[in-house]
Order: structure tokens, then C-alpha cells, then sequence
């Protein structure tokens, strides 16, 4: 039986746009926008899911960097679980936190920036997403001002020990007006990303979806490679509220599904060689804002159109 729990109709407070739960669903964290006069990211954890009505709630402590000023402006993106008692959180200008790796997120999170970087350089970094493969590699994407120019940049994060870590950009081939990647998911040594190209004509701007492949060997990430293209969608109305791909994601069984606008919807079982010729039907048309596979033969897409009246969650049984 599924229950519905509705929170207390309170004005003003900061939106959520990530959840993420760990391997045993007992321990959840949400993230979201930084809340009003707060000096803080919103993150609330709960450790006690399994119990009915178990409350969320903010961490005992929440470690900025030094020289770091948020504003009401700053959202966390994503957030995931890595493993124990372990979460990542990130977001926009650069935002990345860790949740104490024995104490667990209810306790203590710190804002981590990476080697090479500082408090002035990574606000540069919008972060849209991060996924890791085991404890010790995670991938970040998402958008870097370069320049005057906005372009589609993904690092790898690799950690040796409690202080000891890199930070090293992973190339993109090939994709000069890559301006934006969305979305990444790691499944063994194997990253999926996606992200849009921004094209002009000299009577039009349009833009299209890639899916980009790269792979862990040893401690480094080979380049990310694109795999396939996509149309961006022209039906309906308020286009562009999403990117072309939104979402990636890979479930149990190896399958890779990509999600984007007016619910449009991709697969494919090779390893990221071959997919669908034409969309999958979701039984919806709203912009696909979130994705989840728990099962090979069962996947939730999470969808959302201003055009239209409310939100929606659709089941996808392939």
C-alpha cells in the first residue's frame, strides 16, 4: 500500500528538485533551494523512512567552505548515494557537499571544493549532476562559463583517502556547440551522459540532443564520445522548458533509457551502441523532470508541461 502525505500548506519556502534514498530505503536525503535569510543549501535527511510519519529534517551542521558566500540564488541540482552512510549533494556556482562518510547525513555535510579549484574559480560551474562508480570516482556535468561562452564540461573526481583526491577535466570529442550537459549516470566503469548542442543556420537557432559514452580504465576516464543524436521536439506548447534529453538513467539489467521533452522517451541494450529509431511512448507529453528504473521491467517518469493542468507520474513497463 502506498500512502500519500501531504505537508502542512506553508508560503515561501524553497523548492526541492532531487531525492535520492540508499540501497536499503531506510535513509533519504532531499535537496534543494537555498531557503530565505538561511546561509545554507536546503538538504533535509531522513534516517528513519521505514517508520510511518518519520519527520524530515535539517542536518545538525551544515560546513561552508571558507570565503564562500551563498545567496538566496544558489539551488542544489542532484544529489546520490555512494554508499554506507554517504551522500553527495550539488548545484549551481560549483555547489558540491559530502555527507560525513561515518557519521551519516543526518550529522555533519561539508562543502567540498576540489583540487585544482577555488571559491573563484568553480562558481563558473553550474553543476546539473553527479554519479559515482563505487566510493572513490564520481563524475560531475553540468554548464561552465568559459570565456564569455557557456559550454557543456564534465570532471572527473577521483579519491584516494579522507583528504586526498584530483579533480581532472574529461574531454569531449567532437562537440564544439556542446553548450549544456544535463545529465549523467555511472554503471560500472561505464559513463552515460547527456546533453545539448546549440546550432545555427543563417536563418535559424536549433538545438539537439547527444548521448555521450566514456569509460573508467584504472583511475582515468577516457574521453566522452557521442553515440547518438536527437531532434529537439515541435509539438505543442512551451517548448524548451527541458532540455532536449534531460535524463539518463540505467537500470538493473544494463538497459540505458535517455528522457526529455514532451515525454519523449529513448532505450537501448547494447552498451550504448544502438537505440530506438523513434521515441517510446510514455503516455504523457509533459517534459520528462525526472526518471527512476528500480526494476528492469519497471521504470517512473516524473513529468511536468506549464502548458498543461498539474503534475503527472507515469509507470513505463517495457
Amino acid at each position: 500500500m502506498t500512502t500519500r502525505r501531504a505537508s502542512a500548506p506553508t508560503l515561501g519556502l524553497p523548492f526541492l528538485h532531487a531525492i535520492t534514498l540508499d540501497g536499503a530505503a531506510s535513509t533519504g536525503v532531499a535537496v534543494g533551494d537555498t531557503d530565505s535569510g538561511q546561509s545554507n543549501p536546503k538538504i533535509l535527511v531522513n534516517e528513519t523512512i521505514l517508520t510511518p510519519n518519520s519527520p524530515w529534517l535539517d542536518p545538525a551542521a551544515v560546513n561552508n567552505a571558507p570565503g564562500y558566500v551563498l545567496t538566496t540564488a544558489d539551488s542544489l541540482r542532484e544529489v546520490t548515494w555512494i554508499g554506507g552512510v554517504e551522500f553527495w549533494a550539488v548545484g549551481t556556482r560549483g555547489l558540491i557537499y559530502r555527507s560525513h562518510p561515518t557519521l551519516g547525513p543526518a550529522n555533519t555535510w561539508t562543502q567540498v571544493v576540489p583540487t585544482g579549484e577555488t571559491t573563484t574559480t568553480l562558481p563558473d560551474f553550474s553543476i546539473e549532476s553527479v554519479s559515482f562508480s563505487g566510493t572513490d570516482d564520481g563524475v560531475f556535468v553540468g554548464q561552465r562559463l568559459v570565456g564569455t561562452s557557456l559550454f557543456g564540461k564534465a570532471y572527473h573526481y577521483h579519491k584516494t583517502g579522507p583528504s586526498t583526491h584530483t579533480w581532472t577535466p574529461i574531454d569531449i570529442l567532437n562537440e564544439p556547440n556542446l553548450w549544456l550537459l544535463s545529465d549523467v549516470a555511472v554503471s560500472g566503469s561505464t559513463a552515460y551522459a547527456v546533453g545539448v548542442r546549440k546550432l545555427t543556420t543563417p536563418t535559424t537557432t536549433y538545438e539537439e540532443g547527444v548521448v555521450l559514452k566514456a569509460t573508467l580504465t584504472g583511475v582515468s576516464f577516457g574521453a566522452f564520445e557521442t553515440k547518438d543524436v536527437f531532434a529537439e521536439c515541435t509539438v505543442g506548447e512551451a517548448l524548451g522548458e527541458v532540455p532536449v534529453l534531460s535524463e539518463v538513467e540505467v537500470d538493473p539489467d544494463g538497459v540505458i533509457w535517455l528522457g526529455g521533452e514532451c515525454g519523449r522517451l529513448w532505450r537501448c541494450i547494447d552498451g550504448g551502441t544502438t537505440w530506438t529509431s523513434t521515441p517510446i511512448k510514455s503516455q504523457t507529453d509533459a517534459h520528462v523532470q525526472g526518471m527512476s528504473f528500480p526494476a528492469a521491467d519497471t521504470g517512473f517518469i516524473a513529468g511536468h508541461r506549464s502548458s498543461r493542468t498539474g503534475n503527472c507520474i507515469v509507470r513505463v513497463t517495457p
